[in-house]
């Protein structure tokens, strides 16, 4: 499994259950390590769409005017119905996480469930392992039910839904062990240590391996450093606006409203950039090497 195997998800995944049992109390820590990892890789992941949509795509114009069209919709629909906005939000991740996590090529609407299930398995991990955390950012802005009553039960759930991914690598126990792992490390963490581990080190730096091997192989990009100067400038305009946005609404929200206003703005450029990685990977990457490589 192309996010699993390497040694640096279990490292990073070690260091993380470090953090999270000597820092708890301590959510100023939390929020930094989760800046750090959203900075660093959790952005600039999706730095370089332009390049992967450059041979799908006739004009780069059409590409940029579909991209910020995608965003302007998604933010309509964020002032109109923030409820269903949120629904998609967890929808689009969920397959987008899911669908990193297996090496084979979509084959119709029953290997695209799989990869929801598998992404809404990790997702109900980290949303549920700290569901104290997770309520209190939700609630600024959405009526919740209590669910905590609920929630062994849901993260029973989640395992459940992750089935496919332990059936995807049959007689495997390493990665079975990888998997088990990661989840149980997921649902102890505090809320911002689970999504910073899951999304930075087993979402975002295999997706940047697997961008640059591709870019690589198409001449788009040449060494390492050629791919991150391609990563700068996107990254650096998308923290910009993000900050920019963050800064002003300090006068007027409460902290959880920030964080949830922070998920918000990421969701915007979540959504363009999980277009164009389905259509990458299924039809470029998977299709070409017929498994990940990274």
């Amino acid at each position: 499994m192309h996010a699993i195997s390497p040694s640096l998800r279990w490292i990073a995944t070690g260091i993380f259950l470090l953090f999270g049992a000597f820092s708890a109390p301590n959510g100023n820590f939390q929020l930094l390590v989760f800046a750090l990892v959203m900075v660093t890789v959790g952005i600039p992941h999706g730095a370089v769409d332009h390049l992967l949509a450059s041979s799908t795509t006739a004009s780069p114009w059409k590409f940029y005017l579909r991209y910020l069209g995608i965003m302007a919709a998604y933010t309509l629909l964020w002032v109109l119905a923030p409820l269903l906005a949120l629904f998609l939000f967890l929808f689009v991740s969920a397959y987008h996480f899911g669908q990193m996590h297996l090496e084979t090529q979509a084959q119709g609407l029953v290997q695209k469930i799989t990869y929801s299930s598998i992404g809404f398995g990790f997702l109900g991990l980290i949303v549920f392992g700290d569901w104290q955390a997770s309520a209190a950012l939700l609630s600024s802005f959405f009526t919740l039910p209590d669910l905590f009553p609920y929630r062994n039960w849901i993260g029973v759930g989640s395992m459940l839904l992750l089935i496919p991914l332990y059936a995807h690598y049959p007689k495997n126990p390493r990665i079975w062990l990888a998997i088990s792992a990661l989840a149980i490390s997921l649902w102890v963490l505090p809320l911002y240590l689970s999504f910073a581990l899951y999304f930075g080190f087993w979402h975002s730096l295999p997706s940047l391996k697997i961008e640059y091997i591709g870019l690589k192989a198409k001449g788009n990009v040449g060494d390492y450093t050629n791919f991150i100067r391609n990563l700068l400038p996107f990254s650096l305009l998308s923290l910009l606006g993000i900050g920019i946005l963050l800064v002003a609404g300090m006068r007027y929200l409460e902290p959880n409203q920030l964080m949830l206003l922070f998920f918000i703005l990421v969701s915007l450029i979540t959504a363009p950039h999980v277009l164009v990685m389905d259509t990458y990977i299924e039809k470029e990457f998977k299709a070409k090497r017929g498994r990940f490589v990274a």
